[in-house]
């Protein structure tokens, strides 16, 4: 079985995937803030975050796609899971 964690604190998006062993991904993406200026509004951040979670929940699912036999993708047999 696998566990995913999702974190959207501060300045960086991230994503880790577990299972008995032990970590199977730890994705992390910074959030942009252009030079000069101090950071980002909240709602600027938010919408970077979710704008990136899509992006690294992406990179886990292809980094992993045989291994997580998620809805739609096929294990090495080739055979289809719903």
């Amino acid at each position: 079985m696998l566990y995913i964690g999702i974190d959207t604190s501060c300045y960086t998006t991230s994503i880790a995937c577990v299972n008995q062993d032990g970590v199977v991904a730890d994705i992390r993406m910074p959030l942009v803030v252009k030079p000069g200026e101090r950071g980002l509004r909240q709602s600027e951040g938010l919408f970077a975050h979710v704008k990136q979670l899509g992006e690294i929940v992406e990179t886990l699912i292809d980094g992993n796609r045989y291994e997580m036999k998620l809805p739609g993708t096929l294990d090495e047999s080739g055979i289809g899971h719903a």
